[in-house]
């Protein structure tokens, strides 16, 4: 069962007042309550005081208390969200489907998850299928966790796919041992063992991220059976949402300090008061026109300081109180009700949602704001705007365009271009309701192979971890490729290369940046330089960019290929050419940014591309300014005089970034100001 609610109905009340004279200014006035209540001293009825204290405890309740009703009703939602579960083969031989609610949901519950649905809890994929049955890998979406919309392919492990319908009828046993409830999404550690009921053998395999699917993930062109290993509270989506602590918004730290220093005031004065009426009860104690009997002259001095106390505490405005905690009301309100705030998700309108009634002002009090580019200034979606091979350059905005300016090569060096697009790729072809759709986890690798497709050149048919199939557009025949071995991409090296077997041949393939690409390559001629500075230009117009190449390997034995290194691989390679793809700024960014800067906002966008790249984009989504000096910084020392860098717009490198705040732990703020 999901719990987000903070309050039950047993501890809503007492929490929630606990929490009201968490307030400096409600304390205060609570004491001036207590003390209107002694007849000696009082300055006004304490049930006057009782009312308009008990106003403001309401209403501090009453915010905390809609806010908390949102998140059950929310809670309600979710836990009774239908869900499918796998029960045991019938007499048929056929999967028994149960339908249950999400709160019903245990660990070790086999979960029957279909296309386009959210997965209720974190689970260890068993089996993925899709139209053409069983495969060898499904897909998710993560864009509810970690905001990235591209597919993450996840495997079941081979063995248990194959033996699953004896585990449903009970001819064989799974078990799963995982690592304790964690938070960390980028990891996965655990063990899956199958045990034969019949001859007792037990077999042992590894698990690890690529067989583990998040609650909050969404299923992608597949159906997928999963065991359940955490739910609820155990979750990793839940555990990355901490510990519940109460929010106090900058004005009501403020508040709570300059309600502190008024009462330092208020207490100041009436020690010198006090003071002052202790000295006049001493030098008029014998006179009869006062009647101060000595044996009482230290009482009244004493009932003095809290009758002072309560005349002063006039000087605490309650009014703001009530004036700020019914203005986050309202305001939290009128954000939810804004039209322009409205998000259309595949057709169904989604109003915005006020998290907490405590922070609705702290939108304005925003003076920074850090956001990644791809997903969020863009909208992931690509456009292939040109291609350059041995210095012949085809660029524009239309496919067939760029097409054709490649065929009136009429080059070798082009046909290995295209090839290398489609076989070094994490992409799978999938066939959807009777048609092909192309799943992969990078929008730059389904952009080229898209492009290769409408080409004469290659279209991609089928791809697994042994395989690649090929169609030839120009006569129809099917080639097939012999994967030998991947070397997946990685954020280091910034690279990717497969190696496999073609026409009795082995052949590296390979892309990357081309800061890693260029120093690796070899024997680069005239043409290879023009094309290098094809992609200087297309940095320049703030498109993305990749290298390629290959090269052919020697003939190598199953165990040589085992061992071969990414150092073995990508070494020595012939350039084949480069590609620029436009990455689709979301509608009005540069209007979003620049309002955000002339609101005092300071602006910083991340992103991986390099620095002519990052350049053009900033200047395009508005965080730069082409009226305004730019300075680039790619690296700093002793001598750097960061004062320089004032009043003007910074391009930054990362390392530049990392120099810093490491400097900054080492105590050296040099750069911070």
């Amino acid at each position: 069962m999901i719990k987000t609610a903070r309050y039950n109905m047993w501890n809503f009340l007492p929490l929630s007042i606990i929490i009201q004279f968490t307030k400096i200014a409600n304390v205060a006035w609570l004491c001036v309550m207590i003390l209107n209540s002694f007849p000696q001293i009082r300055v006004n009825s304490p049930l006057v005081v009782a009312i308009v204290l008990g106003i403001i405890i309401f209403i501090g309740v009453l915010k905390e208390g809609i806010t908390d009703y949102a998140r059950h009703k929310l809670d309600a939602k979710v836990n009774n969200t239908p869900v499918k579960k796998i029960g045991n083969m019938d007499e048929n031989d056929a999967k028994h489907v149960v339908d249950t609610k999400l709160m019903d949901v245990k660990v070790g519950d086999i979960l029957y998850l279909e296309d386009k649905q959210i997965i209720p809890a974190d689970c260890i994929v068993l089996q993925t299928t899709n139209e053409t049955g069983a495969g060898d890998e499904g897909f998710i979406q993560t864009a509810q966790l970690d905001g990235e919309r591209n597919l993450k392919p996840k495997l079941p492990i081979k063995k248990a796919q194959d033996q699953i319908k004896d585990f449903l009828a009970k001819k064989v046993d799974i078990e799963v041992i995982s690592e304790g409830p964690n938070p960390n999404l980028y990891g996965f550690e655990g063990q899956l063992s199958i045990t034969n009921k019949a001859t007792g053998k037990k077999d042992g395999y590894g698990l690890s991220l690529p067989n583990f699917i998040p609650r909050g993930a969404i299923v992608c062109n597949c159906k997928m059976l999963g065991v359940v290993v955490y739910t609820g509270k155990d979750s990793k989506i839940i555990l990355n949402q901490g510990h519940y602590k109460y929010k106090y918004s900058s004005i009501e730290k403020t508040m709570n300090k300059i309600f502190g220093f008024q009462l330092f005031q208020v207490f100041a004065l009436c020690l010198i008061f006090t003071l002052c009426n202790n000295g006049f009860v001493k030098e008029n104690e014998n006179s009869p026109q006062y009647a101060i009997s000595p044996d009482n002259a230290a009482g009244v001095v004493g009932f003095s300081f809290f009758s002072f106390f309560l005349m002063l505490m006039r000087l605490v405005p309650l009014d703001l109180i009530i004036n700020t905690e019914v203005g986050k009301i309202v305001v939290s309100k009128m954000i939810e009700a804004d039209a322009e705030m409205l998000k259309v998700d595949e057709g169904e309108m989604i109003p915005c949602r006020v998290q907490s009634m405590q922070l609705p002002e702290e939108l304005g009090c925003v003076n920074h704001i850090f956001c990644d580019k791809t997903g969020t200034l863009t909208k992931n979606q690509l456009e292939f705007r040109g291609i350059s091979f041995k210095g012949n350059l085809s660029q524009g905005h239309d496919y067939q365009k760029i097409l054709q300016g490649v065929y009136a090569k009429n080059s070798i060096v082009a046909e290995l271009l295209f090839k290398c697009f489609v076989i070094c790729h994490d992409v799978i072809p999938m066939t959807v309701k009777g048609k092909t759709v192309m799943s992969g986890t990078s929008q730059d690798e389904l952009i080229v192979i898209e492009v290769a497709e409408q080409s004469l050149y290659f279209t991609l048919i089928k791809r697994d971890s042994e395989l690649i199939v090929l169609k030839d557009n120009q006569d129809g025949s099917m080639i097939n490729i012999e994967v030998l071995k991947t070397f997946e991409f990685s954020s280091e090296r910034k690279m990717m290369s497969v190696v496999c077997m073609m026409n009795g041949k082995q052949y590296a393939f390979v892309k990357g940046a081309d800061t890693s690409m260029e120093p690796r390559c070899i024997n680069l001629d005239q043409g290879d330089k023009m094309t290098l500075d094809d992609l200087d230009d297309f940095a320049e117009q703030g498109l993305r960019t990749l290298v390629y190449g290959y090269k052919e390997m020697p003939t190598m034995t199953p165990d040589q290929v085992e061992d071969l290194t990414m150092e073995d691989v990508e070494c020595d390679m012939t350039m084949l050419g480069v590609t620029g793809v436009e990455d689709l700024l979301q509608d009005d960014v540069q209007k979003c940014i620049v309002d955000f800067k002339e609101g005092g906002c300071k602006v910083w966008i991340l992103t991986g591309d390099k620095g002519a790249t990052a350049n053009q984009i900033g200047i395009s989504c508005g965080v730069l300014s082409v009226k305004r000096e730019i300075v680039q910084i790619d690296e700093i020392d002793e001598k750097t005089d960061a004062s320089q860098w004032k009043g003007k717009d910074i391009l930054i490198s990362g390392q530049v970034i990392t120099q810093i705040l490491e400097e900054r732990e080492q105590g050296k703020n040099k750069y911070m100001d």
